[in-house]
């Protein structure tokens, strides 16, 4: 079975996510498509063209840490049992 699928969204943890947010829009030119939280102080933000901010301020490192890749498939169940059969666990 060839699976339809494409990566939809790379998520990311920032420490500073207003900084991040300033930066894509500012220095990039890639706009802010939804918001979760508070506009000044937003838990997540995602941008259009698949990158999605997640704030975490108690993390100290200079660089932002990946969160998750988020994929879209046609058909999930099949994609799980072909997963599945191949040993991938599933995380708390």
């Amino acid at each position: 079975m060839k699976s339809e699928s494409f990566l939809d969204h790379a998520a990311f943890f920032v420490k500073d996510i207003i900084w991040h947010i300033k930066f894509f829009e500012e220095v990039l030119g890639i706009t802010v498509r939804e918001i979760q939280g508070d506009p000044e102080s937003p838990k997540q933000v995602w941008f259009h063209g698949g990158l999605q901010l997640i704030s975490s301020p108690d993390f100290n490192g200079s660089q932002g840490r990946m969160a998750h890749l988020g994929f879209m498939v046609k058909d999930q169940a099949a994609v799980l049992d072909l997963a599945y059969a191949r040993g991938v666990e599933e995380l708390p």
